[in-house]
């Protein structure tokens, strides 16, 4: 079971850690803000299409959403992984050294 007012709490955290204006998040996702001031006080729940928005938007998971198991990123898209995949193997190796060495520089 659920509780609508911790998912409301959860969404209205993500919304502002993630800078998101009331007004701007509800347009982002397709609501009304009066909406939104629902959500995030637990008076109403949320739609599927709507909390597969908010997942998409924030990069979180469902899990996280609905339930408040760690956020979880999202995994690599295939079509990356089909890209790495079709680079010839001595490419591949380097290709794999530039991505270590950029998400060392971004830490």
């Amino acid at each position: 079971m659920t509780d609508k007012t911790l998912i409301g709490q959860r969404i209205k955290t993500l919304r502002k850690d993630h800078g998101y204006s009331v007004e701007e998040f509800a347009r982002l996702i397709g609501i009304s803000p009066r909406f939104v001031y629902d959500i995030e006080c637990g008076r109403t729940g949320v739609s599927l299409d709507k909390l597969i928005k908010i997942k998409e938007l924030f990069g979180t998971s469902v899990d996280y959403i609905l339930f408040g198991d760690a956020p979880v990123r999202e995994p690599i898209s295939s079509d990356l992984i089909e890209l790495i995949n079709e680079c010839p193997e001595e490419k591949e190796i380097w290709l794999n050294e530039i991505i270590k060495a950029f998400i060392l520089s971004i830490k």
